[in-house]
Order: C-alpha cells, then sequence, then structure tokens
C-alpha cells in the first residue's frame, strides 16, 4: 500500500487539496490513538501506526516538491528513502 491508496486518492503529481484534507481528516478521526484508548494492545499500535502513516502522507501531499519526489520513487525513477516508507 502506499500513500495515495491510504489516503484512497488517485496517484497525481498535484493532488486535490479539498480532497487530501477531507480523506486526511476523516481518516485520522477514524484512526486517532484516543479513540482506541480501550482497544486491545495490538489494536492501540495498528491505530497508532495508522496515524503515523497518515500524518506523514499529508505532510508529504501538503508539499508540491516532496510529492514529486514520491510519485518518482512509487514509478521506480527515483530510489526510495525512508520517510516515503509505511513499513
Amino acid at each position: 500500500m502506499d500513500y495515495f491508496e491510504l489516503l484512497e486518492l488517485p496517484v497525481s503529481l498535484k493532488p486535490d487539496p479539498v480532497a487530501l484534507s477531507g480523506r486526511f481528516f476523516a481518516l485520522s478521526r477514524k484512526y486517532h490513538p484516543d479513540y482506541h484508548a480501550n482497544a486491545s494492545l495490538e489494536d492501540q499500535a495498528d491505530a497508532l501506526e495508522k496515524s503515523a502513516q497518515l500524518n506523514r502522507a499529508y505532510r508529504i501531499f501538503q508539499n508540491p516538491d516532496e510529492t514529486i519526489k514520491y510519485v518518482l520513487m512509487l514509478k521506480g525513477l527515483l530510489e526510495e528513502e525512508e520517510k516515503y516508507s509505511l513499513s
């Protein structure tokens, strides 16, 4: 899964800012660790990881230069960097 899939957005060098914000905030509410405080430790860890991934994706897609680098990396035209990794 890549950050576009995570946010359920089409791959684009210029993601729609309204769609980006809408998906980010909807998914952030769903996966925010505070909403999983009474869940199992495994579910809490999953929510924390998903929340961190969403935050990284949102920061990347808010910056046009970072978005271009990310798309090039997805297409195999740029070496993968740790900050773009979902793992």
